[in-house]
């Protein structure tokens, strides 16, 4: 679950930031004007002022005029002058996109220093396509009086009240309009407020990673050492000797050269499980894998020189060279040796080839686990495996070896096993 919230997040995010920007976007769409007046209600007083005859626009105004809704002003006429003054309807300028109902009656009239309040209702024609008025528009309202004046004819005065631009919209823009903004108010808070938790776990995942690499580096600080004294004191003693013994069991070969050299690796085998009882890699798999080809290369071989094979390999030291194995096999098993050799390459001619095969997957698995702590610490290129474990025919040779189904499995298993713990970067074969 954690993991799924962990990546549904960033993505959580991005569709609320898009929903934002789209929410912004509206203000560019057909029938939304990009005035500041839009959607917003005008606490304010228009007012006009003649010699005779003052009107004040009432507040409050809406200055969204949505089609098939009306809104009534509130227009306030005070007489100043000293004669009575006869109100005339009120007209709207010229515009198609307005319509204004009168509830001023016709020919009412003023007293000197009388205020008398009208009510008009301001509405959007029904006929009218609203396509065609979608938008802010001037609003201009004209009132005109006759004003009878003592032994004079009567004088008609026309003035002119303007008003904050109008939005004319439809119901439905009315709609999606108050659910943007709504989704403006909503969508920043979450917006922010993922963003913080977000930040937040990756500076948790950046912490975590940080204690984890500094404790990696204090226990490498206590495992380098051991693992670089295993390597130069018996790995790479091993390893030459499996060069070595490969070379002398290849075709055409001494058989006895061959054994004497198998002799020797497995004496230095011996000396490392004495010492520090058994394989130490960076990787588990290849401890498993290197387990289990070592026994059944001890098994397979103690059983062809009839359980005299570790007991041979004893006579030796761990440290002799060829030459000097040779001086030491002269004085104590010359015979032994000899019969044994002769025997394997009467009876089992397939010996040292199948045996071969599996010391090119053994040495190849020691030299690549021998190198890989020191990439990138030490070595700037990383090691490579120079043998592909996946074209090793380990089934033949299990079979050759004469294992138990159950030993061929778990042998198969293991090289698939740690055929994946090999990068990409390190596999020569590639």
């Amino acid at each position: 679950m954690k993991r799924f919230i962990d990546s549904a997040l960033p993505i959580l995010l991005l569709f609320c930031l898009f929903l934002l920007v789209l929410s912004y976007a509206n203000n560019w769409l057909k029938g939304f004007s990009d005035a500041p007046q839009k959607n917003v209600t005008l606490q304010q007083t228009a007012a006009t002022t003649g010699d005779e005859l003052s009107l004040t626009l009432q507040p409050p105004m809406a200055t969204e005029q949505i089609q098939g809704r009306g809104q009534s002003l509130a227009l306030e006429f005070f007489n100043r002058s000293k004669q009575s003054i006869d109100l005339r309807p009120l007209e709207i300028e010229p515009h198609a996109c307005f319509h204004l109902d009168d509830v001023l009656p016709a020919g009412a009239s003023l007293q000197p220093h009388e205020t008398k309040v009208a009510y008009v209702s301001l509405s959007f024609p029904e006929s009218k396509p609203a396509e065609a008025c979608l938008g802010q528009h001037p609003l201009s309202l004209a009132y005109s009086w006759t004003v009878y004046e003592k032994g004079g004819r009567p004088r008609s005065v026309k003035r002119l009240v303007l008003t904050s631009p109008v939005t004319i919209s439809t119901e439905y823009l009315h709609r999606k309009e108050r659910f943007v903004r709504i989704g403006k108010l909503v969508l920043m808070p979450v917006l922010l407020a993922g963003v913080t938790v977000l930040f937040q776990r990756q500076q948790s995942q950046r912490d975590r990673e940080q204690s984890r690499q500094a404790l990696t580096n204090e226990v490498w600080k206590v495992i380098y050492p051991t693992f670089f004294g295993m390597v130069k004191a018996h790995y790479m003693p091993i390893s030459r000797s499996m060069v070595t013994a490969r070379e002398n069991m290849g075709a055409p070969r001494d058989s006895k050269v061959a054994l004497l050299s198998l002799l020797l690796l497995r004496r230095r085998i011996m000396y490392l499980l004495d010492q520090d009882g058994g394989y130490y890699f960076q990787s588990k798999r290849a401890e498993d894998l290197a387990s289990i080809l070592n026994n059944h290369l001890v098994v397979y071989w103690e059983t062809l020189t009839l359980g005299r094979f570790d007991r041979l390999a004893r006579i030796f030291g761990p440290a002799d060279t060829q030459s000097e194995a040779e001086q030491k096999m002269r004085l104590h098993c010359q015979t032994q040796i000899d019969e044994l050799a002769t025997k394997v390459e009467k009876d089992h001619a397939e010996a040292f080839e199948v045996t071969g095969k599996l010391l090119d997957a053994f040495s190849a698995v020691l030299d690549f686990e021998s190198d890989r702590p020191l990439h990138p610490k030490w070595y700037t290129e990383p090691p490579y495996v120079e043998t592909d474990p996946k074209n090793f025919d380990i089934k033949e040779v299990a079979t050759t070896l004469k294992l138990a189904e159950k030993d061929k499995q778990r042998l198969v298993a293991a090289f698939k096993a740690y055929r994946k713990t090999i990068p990409r970067r390190c596999r020569k074969w590639s």
